[in-house]
């Protein structure tokens, strides 16, 4: 064995050996949250569940900066929405016109190309994600990859979150709540919108 094949093996392993730390991380994470809604103890729990997230990022951003290794990326894979939200720039006219929508193969190859770059978070967004028809397939072959997946979604399909989160395919979801009721249809742009569907999604 030469010392290239050597050196190989070495960094497969250093990802390796990455990855099962960040997979404890959110188990203990998650472990401390259980634990933290059960016994009520808000303050505390909040304060070590900081604490650790703090020290933990620290040092592996730390740590990747030196070896300039990028562990967070996003894919955003539609500019289309549901909702017609005026503050938004993803889904204009003006935007669409420009813009391509890259198959679902494609993301995935490229998924491949940045797990072997050192990337660990991903971030699926969009315009709406949930809009995709096989994005549980979909990210199950991205999660496939090692990632921690984060989701973006206004919350306007909560079957698909659901079916998402039961099968544990994200670790994150970011829900942006656009206003207040009585304001909520006119700021996203649709006078038919259905709140209950928000409201489940939450």
């Amino acid at each position: 064995m030469n010392a290239k094949s050597v050196s190989a093996i070495a960094d497969t392993a250093a990802v390796m050996i990455k990855r099962v730390f960040l997979k404890f991380f959110y188990f203990f994470a998650n472990l401390l949250l259980h634990f933290w809604k059960k016994s009520c103890i808000i303050k505390k729990g909040a304060t070590l569940m900081k604490l650790a997230y703090q020290i933990y990022s620290e040092l592996l951003f730390a740590k990747a900066a030196e070896k300039g290794i990028p562990l967070s990326g996003s894919f955003e894979l539609t500019s289309r929405c549901n909702l017609d939200c005026k503050m938004c720039y993803v889904h204009t006219a003006e935007c669409n016109k420009k813009r391509e929508e890259m198959p679902a193969q494609w993301w995935i190859e490229t998924g491949k190309q940045a797990a072997s770059a050192g990337v660990l978070f991903l971030l699926i967004t969009g315009g709406e994600p949930l809009l995709q028809p096989d994005i549980a397939d979909f990210i199950k072959k991205i999660k496939a990859l090692g990632y921690a997946v984060k989701l973006d979604t206004n919350g306007c399909f909560p079957e698909k979150l659901k079916e998402l989160l039961d099968a544990g395919l994200v670790d994150y979801v970011a829900m942006d709540v656009k206003n207040g009721p009585s304001a909520y249809a006119a700021t996203v742009g649709r006078s038919n919108m259905d709140l209950e569907r928000i409201a489940q999604s939450l």
